[in-house]
């Protein structure tokens, strides 16, 4: 995925902490109206977010940013060569396998060991199995092939998948034994002002000091300030960068990641095959050293 959208999906799982947005869509996909107020758009999006419903954060959108998230994905889904695409993301299927069936001899290596140093062992190990079911989430998902991602609807989406990936989202913040809605439940918004176009929101939660947002109504819907700034820019750069790459993938670029795709297969394959303690960390081994080698020679091509 290119850098640049990573923002734009971050933005729609998480909300952007407290965006403010309309109300569900009407049924039948009917546009909703437009809030009445941005206080009443953020208590419908908290709700939302309670619930669990993914397909909402998409909703809650203007059409206009709902476009631009459609657009640039179609937007990369030509530039980039689509039989390098599918060949990667199966290989990224292949390591969320290995990641899963692995665990114990993952953890049983210095990598492991090292991730596990001064802190809880069960913690870690838990957020381990919900970080790698969100992946393997992934994998089944319209992200996974070229074909679907050149056809890529965000609320479809967010339908088939938000879902499941808001779910692993939730656990991995609440591993920890805490409930990571405790603070949207005791949440309260308060509007200092608004006028038609702007309004000013107060947020107080339990054990929390209050603060304060601006909001600005786009198009029929409310959003923070921030937001909207930082999603003009971002656009606009995502827009700018994708238009230099060349249709269907540059030919080099493609060969090198084909190169990249097969060392990388070699490695997983290796790992596939270990069955001991001892043969999975001599393969690990190998690659920290290769890895070593690599970050050696870009700092001397540096000098």
């Amino acid at each position: 995925m290119h850098p640049r959208l990573a923002p734009l999906f971050t933005v729609l799982f998480l909300g952007l902490s407290l965006p403010a947005q309309g109300p569900p869509a009407a049924p039948g996909g009917a546009a909703p109206r437009a809030p009445e107020s941005a206080e009443d758009s953020c208590r419908t999006l908290l709700a939302a977010i309670q619930q669990g419903d993914a397909t909402a954060l998409w909703d809650f959108l203007p059409a206009g940013y709902q476009q631009d998230v459609n657009g640039i994905v179609h937007l990369l889904a030509t530039k980039v060569d689509p039989k390098v695409y599918d060949s990667g993301m199966q290989l990224f299927g292949r390591v969320v396998t290995l990641l899963q069936n692995k665990k114990p001899l993952f953890f049983g290596s210095k990598l492991g060991q090292m991730a596990l140093q001064g802190k809880d062992a069960a913690t870690v190990q838990k957020a381990y199995d919900e970080f790698t079911a969100l992946l393997a989430t992934l994998t089944t998902s319209d992200l996974a092939h070229h074909g679907k991602l050149a056809r890529f609807d965000g609320r479809e989406f967010l339908q088939t998948t938000g879902g499941d990936l808001l779910h692993h989202l939730v656990a991995m913040a609440g591993v920890d034994g805490k409930d990571p809605f405790a603070a949207l439940a005791s949440m309260e918004v308060k509007t200092v002002q608004q006028t038609a176009d702007k309004a000013t929101l107060r947020f107080t939660a339990k054990g929390k000091p209050a603060s304060t947002e601006q909001y600005v109504a786009v198009e029929d819907r409310w959003l923070p300030a921030k937001m909207v700034a930082q999603w003009q820019k971002g656009m606009a750069e995502a827009k700018k960068d994708l238009a230099k790459l060349a249709d269907g993938g540059d030919k080099q670029g493609s060969a090198q990641a084909r190169m990249m795709l097969g060392m990388a297969e070699s490695v997983v394959q290796q790992l596939e095959d270990a069955d001991t303690q001892e043969q999975f960390d001599e393969v690990l081994q190998g690659l920290m050293a290769m890895r070593q080698r690599s970050s050696q020679g870009t700092a001397q091509k540096g000098r």
